[in-house]
């Protein structure tokens, strides 16, 4: 019978998805796809990489771009903190390396938003390094194929799985058992519902499946309380242009264009009062939202405010400057449709 690694890659060459970030191994191209796909479902990077790789082909491209235009380049996919990080790579990579990627994982993860497990995809796919790339996906095939009744978040398992994937690399191509092994645990052995066994290369051998407890294996994470806030969304209005504020560079949202808002849920005649310094013309209600970010849940209620003229306070920015100009962050996107459908 073959080996475990035989098996994998020969299971790979077959079933393996085809992207446009698959066909060509140069590290940019991989660089950018691995830090879009970072919490991010494929459905979703799949446009907006080729939107953004036509838009800044390479290091260069991206390095000298204005940060409003590369994040509205990233639109969608939230955690623009990665896109800000990317940047700043691209600018330390074009002239502080002379546009070259580093190659070894050690070096890559000193780059601005390089995590371990990018940097060793980045090694070994594009320079063959033995390096495995473990995410929550390689956890769980190697939980279920050596047996270990262990949780996500223990560091027993991590260290398991990388033994596992250096022992697998003895016998082949380290960038593709990284991935052929990612692609299992996204095609095959799934998170939740029954995994595919019949189809897994790893079947005959898997212990989980041997004894029948696959869906038991691994242990689930220890879940984080999710804390909800209160926020009253304000949407300045003026002729037809509507006030947007910089977020400050740290916390949710940084650095991006979004409304002002206020703690809690305020009521019209409040937020009248807490305007009195503004000349308002009228209070218009635009809905309410919930929001989920990743241990936190914004629950919004929006109002567009129609000013008699212009604050200081914002800038104003018509409905199509935003469209095509600004990344507006997708937890503020129903107050701005809101006003928009309005007219």
């Amino acid at each position: 019978m073959d080996s475990p690694a035989v098996r994998l890659l020969a299971w790979y060459a077959s079933k393996r998805r085809v992207f446009s970030w698959r066909e060509d191994r140069s590290p940019y191209k991989v660089a950018v796809s691995e830090i879009m796909l970072q919490q991010t479902r494929i459905s979703t990077v799949i446009p907006r990489y080729d939107a953004f790789m036509k838009r800044f082909p390479s290091w260069q491209d991206l390095a000298s771009a204005s940060p409003e235009e590369v994040a509205k380049l990233w639109e969608g996919l939230g955690y623009y903190s990665r896109a800000r990080n990317l940047q700043k790579a691209a600018q330390i990579i074009v002239h502080e390396k002379e546009g070259k990627m580093p190659q070894k994982a050690s070096e890559i993860s000193k780059l601005p938003g390089f995590g371990p497990y990018t940097s060793a995809a980045i090694a070994s796919l594009c320079f063959g390094e033995k390096t495995p790339s473990i995410d929550g996906n390689v956890l769980r095939v190697c939980a279920r194929y050596q047996g270990h009744s262990l949780s996500y978040d223990d560091t027993r398992l991590r260290k398991e799985a990388d033994l596992f994937l250096r022992s697998l690399m003895e016998e082949g191509d380290p960038g593709l058992l990284n991935e052929a092994t990612m692609e299992l645990g996204e095609t095959i052995c799934l998170p939740s519902g029954m995994p595919n066994c019949d189809a897994c290369p790893f079947a005959l051998d898997c212990k989980a499946h041997q004894e029948g407890n696959e869906t038991a294996i691994p242990l689930p994470k220890k879940k984080a309380k999710v804390q909800t806030e209160k926020y009253t969304v304000l949407v300045f209005s003026y002729q037809g242009e509507i006030a947007l504020e910089k977020r400050p560079d740290k916390g949710l949202l940084s650095g991006l264009y979004a409304f002002p808002m206020k703690e809690g849920h305020l009521q019209k005649e409040q937020l009248r009062s807490a305007l009195s310094d503004f000349e308002v013309v009228d209070i218009l209600p635009l809905g309410e939202s919930r929001f989920h970010f990743t241990h936190r849940t914004w629950d919004m209620v929006a109002y567009q405010i129609q000013l008699k003229k212009k604050t200081d306070l914002y800038r104003f920015y018509s409905c199509e400057e935003i469209r095509n100009e600004l990344a507006l962050p997708t937890a503020h996107r129903f107050a701005f449709d809101s006003v928009v459908r309005r007219g």
